[in-house]
């Protein structure tokens, strides 16, 4: 079965009667093998049908032949064996008259018989190519005039319906006349191999009743002479059968190999130098090409299904606000450590040429065009989740205002996870925490920086209630408080969705940047 399917056969052009046959195998000499060994046993094969009839005739006519061999040897050493110790050696005229007669008869009697089973294979070899549908070709008998004329007939009709079938089908209303013409010959054929047969039955007993008259003659010759012609006509009239089926012997196999195929071997399978699968280079291209299209593809396809905001256009058409600026990400150095990490994120202070600090000087720029006729004394920078830059945002922003000359006050407003005070390497306590609860003055929470004119002040202590300390009147005094002391103020606030606290201290911000 794994042979079968990796076979393929297919024509070479329509209508050219050339067969290409393939067969794939890791072996490359099996391959070669499958193939020529197909071809020649296909060949045979096609050989064998047309053949049939001679083949089985050399197989009768050879056992015949060895039968006779044996027996003729014998009669002639019983012949020689009776002269020798009867020493009648002569059989009288009328004796040798009736022995040719006999042998005569004998010769006949065996050429019918042969010619019957030869008849026999015949109608054998047509009735089956009629039952499988096949073309038949007589190969024996061809002396008989009839069957001769029907297998000419035969042949000319089968070669016109090849011509037909390289334009036309099967089913073609001219190829189905031509094959009930040929159909009519097969059947005429039949009848013909048929009423032969039973013309050989007649003629066969009428040969043994002519013999069996011999044998009355031979009878009334005295007892020596008798026996003389008895054996005299055993060794010649076996010697005379074994010479006649000689003659058809060869004629048979004359007959079988004379039988030509119609089919020929052009171009026999050679051993395959190089594997014709896989093509490793065409592999490799095709897997690029459709590597880098799936690869593209799939990118688009992510496109599609992302619906975060990924550029300034996205965040305007949401939002409807205005966008102030884009601030690159702040990357880390390798082998940097996570205070250096920190002290890097101040990256207005600590690369004043960066991108990074440009861009933080477009937000300050922006910011003072944004609202030309209201006070923007009070800034809120918040986001929407926690972790995305805001208090970064908020300290670089302070040291750009302070860098102008304005005198700037950072406040830590995030109570619940405060982190401004890393930036600034100060001690988080006290801070903005203690003030509201009254444990601390405000003097006390204001720490000075490296950056000239820019103050902050710590967040302190978590308290269990942020929210209720931020919205409280001790913030709003605050806030009204540090209006009088600093130019500009920026609150570090909560993130917007984790908790309300942003919400609150919006009411004391002139501007919020989200």
């Amino acid at each position: 079965q794994g042979v079968r399917e990796a076979i393929r056969a297919s024509e070479v052009g329509k209508g050219t009667n050339i067969i290409r046959l393939t067969y794939q195998h890791n072996d490359p000499s099996l391959a070669r093998e499958v193939v020529n060994t197909l071809a020649q046993v296909y060949l045979e094969r096609s050989v064998s049908l047309k053949t049939e009839e001679a083949s089985r005739s050399v197989e009768f006519i050879s056992e015949q032949l060895d039968t006779f061999r044996a027996t003729l040897d014998s009669a002639e050493q019983n012949l020689q064996t009776f002269k020798s110790d009867t020493g009648v050696v002569k059989l009288d005229s009328e004796a040798e008259k009736l022995i040719t007669h006999m042998t005569e008869g004998e010769k006949q009697w065996a050429a019918v018989q042969l010619r019957r089973q030869q008849a026999g294979f015949a109608i054998g070899a047509l009735e089956r190519a009629l039952a499988k549908g096949e073309s038949y070709a007589p190969s024996m008998l061809l002396d008989d005039p009839v069957v001769a004329s029907l297998a000419e007939k035969l042949s000319e009709l089968e070669v016109e319906k090849r011509g037909m079938l390289v334009e036309l089908t099967e089913a073609h209303p001219k190829v189905k006349t031509l094959q009930g013409r040929i159909a009519g010959l097969h059947r005429k054929l039949l009848t013909t191999y048929q009423s032969l047969v039973e013309g050989l039955a007649k003629t066969s007993s009428s040969l043994k009743e002519e013999l069996l008259g011999y044998e009355t003659q031979l009878k009334k010759l005295p007892q020596a002479e008798r026996e003389l012609a008895r054996l005299t006509r055993q060794a010649t009239v076996t010697a005379d059968i074994y010479t006649f089926l000689l003659q058809k012997h060869e004629e048979a196999r004359i007959a079988k190999a004379a039988t030509i195929s119609n089919i020929s071997v052009i171009d026999p399978a050679i051993q395959p130098e190089r594997p014709v699968r896989p093509r490793k280079k065409v592999n490799l291209l095709l897997g690029l090409l459709v590597g880098g299209m799936f690869g593209i593809g799939l990118a688009f396809f992510q496109e599609y299904l992302d619906n975060t905001i990924n550029d300034v256009d996205s965040a305007k058409n949401i939002t409807g606000l205005p966008v102030l600026a884009v601030i690159p990400h702040i990357p880390r150095k390798n082998g940097e450590a996570d205070a250096e990490e920190v002290k890097r994120s101040l990256i207005a202070r600590q690369e004043p040429k960066s991108a990074a600090a440009e861009a933080f000087r477009s937000l300050r720029t922006a910011l003072h065009f944004s609202s030309v006729r209201q006070e923007k004394k009070v800034l809120l920078v918040t986001s929407a989740f926690p972790g995305e830059g805001k208090t970064t945002v908020a300290a670089n922003l302070a040291v750009i205002m302070a860098q102008t000359g304005a005198k700037v006050l950072l406040v830590g407003c995030d109570l619940r996870k405060p982190t401004l005070h890393t930036l600034f390497m100060r001690d988080r306590t006290p801070g903005l925490t203690e003030y509201l609860v009254g444990d601390a003055e405000i003097e006390a929470t204001i720490h000075a920086t490296e950056v000239e004119g820019l103050d902050f002040v710590s967040a302190g202590t978590t308290p269990p209630n942020p929210a209720e300390l931020l919205g409280s009147e001790r913030m709003a005094a605050l806030v009204a408080d540090l209006r009088e002391r600093y130019d500009t103020i920026l609150l570090d606030a909560p993130p917007l969705l984790a908790v309300t606290d942003a919400t609150l201290l919006t009411a004391l911000a002139d501007l919020t940047v989200v």
